[in-house]
């Protein structure tokens, strides 16, 4: 895909942008820059090397999820600076 003048007008009109033809020659480039970018890795051969190997269900190296005893609810209210018996009170964000 070459970028040209019709498509840089094009996508000025749907981000609904008013670009300068400085702007206009700088985001060329870059979007053309980045296409060339974009074929280069279209050109890699993936099938070969999976890089997803390393994703199996067999290698979860996670701890188990286990009940364990919280702190104690005084001790996590201590610094509230206002609460409604052991739940933190806040003002209304929400009319």
């Amino acid at each position: 895909m070459q970028i040209n003048d019709e498509l840089i007008e094009y996508l000025e009109g749907l981000s609904k942008l008013s670009l300068s033809a400085q702007e206009r020659a700088e985001i060329s480039a870059q979007l053309q820059e980045f296409l060339e970018y974009t074929d280069m890795l279209s050109e890699l051969d993936f099938a070969a090397d999976s890089c997803a190997d390393f994703l199996s269900a067999a290698d979860n190296h996670l701890r188990p999820d286990e009940a364990q005893p919280s702190m104690p609810v005084e001790e996590i209210m201590k610094n509230a600076p206002k609460r409604q018996g052991d739940f933190f009170s806040v003002p209304k964000a929400i009319e």
